[in-house]
């Protein structure tokens, strides 16, 4: 399972749990972090769960983990990802090294998606 702290500025953090193989990062509504603010591009960067990877969605601005520009990275226990001015703390079960209570809403996000 995937924990994702995302806050501009440490001002209102929402966190996000998710248990999905891919979770793709964004402006657009149907990511499954959807972060509005025009410095983040529509499909920004995904993650892979099953090998922890980060990947870059050919964005505008870039992405970063703990402060380097990344194509593609693996990612630990705790890096940070920035997309735009947002700060994203990533943080996965397998290796808890913080208290994952949450700090301010929780959103879980379906393993699929249904149609009404």
């Amino acid at each position: 399972m995937i924990y994702l702290t995302v806050a501009l500025d440490g001002v209102n953090p929402k966190e996000y749990v998710l248990e999905k193989e891919v979770i793709t990062i964004g402006r657009a509504p149907e990511n499954d972090v959807c972060i509005e603010n025009i410095g983040v591009s529509t499909h920004h960067a995904k993650i892979t769960s099953a090998g922890l990877q980060l990947d870059d969605l050919n964005s505008s601005n870039g992405t970063y983990v703990n402060d380097q520009k990344v194509q593609t990275q693996l990612l630990e226990n705790g890096d940070v990802i920035k997309v735009g001015k947002h700060e994203i703390r990533f943080f996965h079960s397998g290796e808890v090294q913080h208290d994952l209570t949450p700090l301010a809403p929780t959103y879980k996000v379906p393993t699929t998606k249904t149609n009404s």
